[in-house]
């Protein structure tokens, strides 16, 4: 069996999913499957030097795994000049993939949200069945992020460019449970839509014990306080200006401190809040490196995962996977419709507090404070409920099973 993958990225770019594209590589080459990977010189936190050293076409797993790279300018940070070249890359890239006459399914994610309609087009002219594998469901992400309002013409232009690429598909992945309530809701056979998560490495993200934490060495935290930690993005979207005002409803506890890790456009803007409410429990740090996930993670009594009001999302953010993983519970300041607060109250692995409401956080983290016998016992669930449902070799298996199954199909658009 032969796969075509149309991608906007690939290693060496710094793409969060970078892991899981190799050990997905590796799962269909053990399966008895070849891949031709179609993508751009890499761009995305390569140098010069690095971009001119991957140019051309690279033999993977014993020749198992051709990667097929095509000259395209590097990505600009102007949006609208993004969007050219998005489109600039998919022309290109249609062209190369048309060659490709032998693969039996195409496989394609939705980043940028072209490559959706790349791949109807590349499966329409080689009869080709092909699967898409969701990260977030377009133009619903744009209302999730602010950027669009549902109903407005923007929002109708992109549902009308993009919808036909979703029912037509032979299977699509998606992360979590209400995306696939989406997509039904617009059309989608549901028998299409696969849910598998990202998953996690659970040899990689595990529990540290404080004594064997070198990153908290490294900060000259006390191995003995009672820690709340936010690791991630500080945007508009996280919000996390609740949690420093929830922060400062805590100082009368010596021992909660906060720990933040992270980066983003509202970095100064939090720390500035901080400073001006003359905090001294809380402490800001950079994103660390994805190889010490584990360390971060296994610092926190209870880690928080936050959210404005109306922008929960589709899925479970990523990170809560490997929050759990690491047997520490969570507080989510999240819609309460969200999939997220389902599943903690569900699995019991944590607490659920509306978003933006620094009072009912604060009491939230107080009260897990003052009851550490359940906050270990929450901890240990999730840990059990990672290991049952996240794990890779869990996923994987439903990867390999979705693609041999499409591939076995004949492809059918709507017209028939």
């Amino acid at each position: 069996m032969r796969i075509l993958k149309l991608t906007a990225y690939y290693p060496p770019e710094i793409i969060p999913s970078a892991g899981m594209e190799k050990q997905i590589e590796t799962a269909f080459v053990d399966n008895g499957m070849d891949m031709t990977v179609l993508t751009p010189y890499p761009t995305r936190g390569c140098t010069k030097t690095v971009r001119e050293a991957y140019k051309g076409i690279e033999l993977l797993h014993d020749h198992h795994v051709k990667i097929n790279r095509f000259p395209l300018m590097p990505e600009p940070k102007n949006t609208i000049l993004r969007a050219i070249r998005y489109i600039l890359g998919n022309f290109i890239q249609y062209h190369y993939a048309i060659k490709e006459k032998n693969c039996d399914v195409i496989f394609a994610g939705t980043t940028p949200p072209t490559q959706i309609i790349l791949a109807k087009r590349v499966a329409n002219k080689l009869c080709k069945p092909y699967v898409l594998r969701v990260q977030d469901i377009f133009p619903d992400s744009l209302v999730t992020a602010g950027l669009v309002k549902k109903g407005s013409l923007i929002y109708k232009l992109g549902d009308r460019m993009v919808m036909r690429s979703y029912r037509e598909a032979s299977q699509i992945m998606v992360v979590g449970d209400e995306m696939r309530n989406t997509l039904e809701e617009k059309g989608v056979d549901k028998s299409k839509i696969r849910v598998v998560r990202n998953w996690i490495d659970l040899s990689d993200v595990k529990h540290i014990n404080r004594a064997d934490n070198r990153l908290m060495t490294e900060l000259g935290l006390s191995k003995n306080a009672f820690y709340v930690v936010y690791a991630g993005n500080l945007g508009k979207v996280q919000n996390v200006s609740t949690l420093v005002k929830a922060a400062a409803l805590l100082q009368d506890i010596d021992n909660i401190q906060f720990v933040v890790f992270g980066n983003g456009v509202e970095s100064e803007r939090v720390v500035a809040l901080a400073q001006e409410l003359k905090l001294t429990n809380i402490v800001f740090y950079p994103l660390q490196d994805k190889t010490r996930v584990s360390e971060v993670y296994s610092i926190a009594d209870i880690s928080v995962i936050m959210c404005q009001k109306g922008a929960g999302g589709s899925a479970v953010p990523s990170k809560t996977w490997s929050i759990l993983a690491t047997e520490t519970p969570v507080i989510a300041a999240f819609d309460k419709d969200s999939e997220l607060s389902e599943l903690i109250r569900t699995e019991r692995c944590g607490i659920c507090v509306e978003p933006e409401n620094e009072v009912m956080l604060a009491e939230a983290i107080r009260e897990a404070y003052m009851k550490p016998d359940l906050l270990k016992d929450s901890g240990k669930r999730g840990r059990d409920y990672i290991n049952k449902h996240i794990s890779s070799e869990v996923c994987i298996k439903e990867y390999i099973e979705i693609v041999k199954y499409s591939a076995k199909l004949n492809y059918v658009t709507e017209s028939g």
